[in-house]
């Protein structure tokens, strides 16, 4: 049952992969790409190409009543997007001849259909076979959840029929294997080949040879998001789905990649995007070391700017606060740019904040005159009850701000305090230096700076 399962997930994960996949590498000699698009809206046809799993525009031309070309172009052999945009467009595999391609833009699942074109033919077939393939393992896996009940009450039976549908999901993976294998060995000069290659795994399929080493060399392979597939079916069936070892093993497949290659630019790119729906702060703390390795690439600049903002963290610029101190003024953190600030996010009935403010006083009388101060910024509902706590706590300093609105106050949103006291520590050019340091931590790191 293990077993029809873990098969079952490659056969669909390959069948997306078939279905998604664009790659591309360099061409020699100029092709054309012409074609007829119907109920195509858009005055433009646009031609998309990918980098991993970023996609980009790369030309257009005007249509008449739906007829286009693009003339002589000299091209990357891969997959490629023909249309208006990601979800409405056509992906077509262009590789050393001329494509004609048509589509029927209100029905593009079954209207698509490329002429003289080897290369799009293979693939189809390609996805084709795969599509049936995945039918007839879902089918040996029904058989098998249906055998669940027979496993206690009949093991007999459970045993013998459990025998039949492992040899018949046999079957079928070798002659996938098989497939595969021709498709390469038939055709070795044709890019698709290259595709199907990546997928051709050895016959005994472990951890230590899924990935080749042409896998992380190959510039041809970034150009799609093959790699990136790989990849994720890499997660799927070898990593336990924890961010520990997630994070492990992204460290691993980030040594496979050599330095200032494109395939590591993928596996950068690959790896944000993994961890984002589980961990976006180390999804951002990727693109940051992807950036640093490749300054001169639109992309990691690119996903950078795409990433949700998140709470700020050490070595980023402090968002500005604007809110309203206890006299009605509007005071803003940024006017205390010059000054190494302690913003402190703070309430009244807050037990520990109340605790460590005496820490806060003490280096705030010891550190004011050198250019230290605080900017305290209060969770407190009750204006009452905040100032009664800022005189009881004698908390000297004069900036003290808050919406008065609890845990829904726009600046705790900001910065994604989600429990206080939370602290950040920020230099003279207002970017953040240090995180929640208390008491001796504080006094410590103020006296570095100062250089006592």
């Amino acid at each position: 049952m293990i077993t029809l399962m873990m098969h079952h997930n490659k056969t669909a994960l390959l069948i997306i992969l078939a279905m998604l996949t664009f790659s591309i590498s360099f061409g020699t000699a100029p092709v054309k790409i012409k074609g007829a698009f119907k109920n195509y809206k858009n005055p433009h046809v646009y031609l998309f190409r990918y980098f991993g799993p970023e996609l980009f525009k790369i030309d257009s031309v005007k249509h008449e009543a739906g007829q286009f070309q693009f003339k002589n172009k000299v091209l990357e052999r891969g997959f490629y997007k023909i249309g208006e945009s990601d979800q409405q467009s056509v992906m077509v595999l262009l590789g050393e001849e001329n494509l004609t391609v048509t589509a029927d833009f209100s029905n593009l699942a079954s209207t698509v259909v490329y002429k003289d074109s080897k290369e799009n033919e293979l693939h189809q077939q390609f996805r084709t076979f795969n599509d049936k393939h995945s039918t007839e393992i879902n089918a040996l896996n029904k058989k098998a959840q249906a055998l669940n009940y027979e496993q206690y009450n009949n093991p007999e039976k459970y045993n013998t029929e459990i025998v039949k549908l492992q040899r018949s999901l046999d079957s079928l993976n070798t002659l996938q294997r098989k497939y595969y294998r021709d498709i390469i060995s038939q055709n070795p000069n044709l890019f698709v080949s290259k595709y199907v290659s990546m997928f051709n795994f050895p016959d005994t399929l472990r951890k230590d040879n899924f990935f080749r080493a042409i896998d992380f060399t190959d510039a041809e392979l970034t150009n799609g998001d093959m790699l990136t597939s790989k990849i994720s079916y890499y997660y799927q069936r070898f990593v336990n789905p924890n961010l520990d070892d997630w994070k492990f093993a992204g460290v691993e497949v980030l040594k496979l990649a050599p330095a200032g290659t494109k395939n590591r630019e993928v596996v950068y790119l690959t790896l944000i995007r993994l961890f984002l729906p589980y961990d976006d702060a180390y999804s951002k703390t990727l693109a940051k070391s992807y950036d640093q390795e490749y300054p001169n690439s639109v992309f990691p600049k690119k996903v950078l700017a795409s990433l949700p903002k998140g709470a700020p963290g050490i070595g980023e610029a402090a968002p500005d606060i604007t809110l309203t101190n206890p006299n009605g003024k509007q005071v803003s953190l940024s006017s205390y740019r010059g000054k190494v600030v302690l913003l402190d996010f703070w309430a009244s009935w807050c037990g520990p904040c109340r605790g460590e403010n005496p820490n806060v006083v003490r280096v705030y009388q010891k550190y004011k005159d050198k250019g230290f101060t605080v900017f305290s910024v209060s969770l407190d509902q009750a204006k009452d009850k905040w100032l009664a706590a800022i005189d009881a706590d004698k908390l000297i300093w004069d900036s003290h701000v808050s919406d008065l609105k609890g845990w829904n106050s726009a600046a705790a949103k900001l910065y994604g305090v989600k429990g206080i006291p939370q602290t950040f520590l920020l230099d003279k050019d207002g970017k953040i230096i240090a995180m929640n340091l208390r008491g001796e931590s504080l006094e410590a790191m103020l006296k570095n700076i100062f250089g006592e």
